[in-house]
């Protein structure tokens, strides 16, 4: 099944999960991805789009819906991180 972002009840709200499943049928164990402060970035979802080859049901959930998007502008503006005078780590 190919990757695809569901939304996710959360307190009478919605919250975004970026989310992927084995190929077939039947139950299989999960691995929930914990975002970084930039949110469900393309790394994030690069290691959840790994997971269904290996049995794991993937999932990254968009832990700051509350906060609305965040990026590395939005983080060093509002304060949080690490340094905020650093720009995000590359890989």
């Amino acid at each position: 099944m190919p990757a695809n972002w569901v939304d996710i009840g959360v307190n009478a709200r919605s919250m975004e999960g970026y989310l992927t499943q084995p190929e077939g049928e039947g139950s299989h164990p999960a691995v929930v991805v914990i975002q970084e402060i930039w949110g469900v970035n393309s790394h994030s979802q690069s290691v959840v789009d790994r997971l269904p080859p290996l049995g794991y049901v993937g999932l990254a959930a968009a832990m700051f819906h509350r906060e609305g998007p965040h990026d590395y502008r939005t983080a060093r503006r509002d304060g949080h991180g690490h340094r905020q005078d650093a720009e995000p780590h590359r890989r």
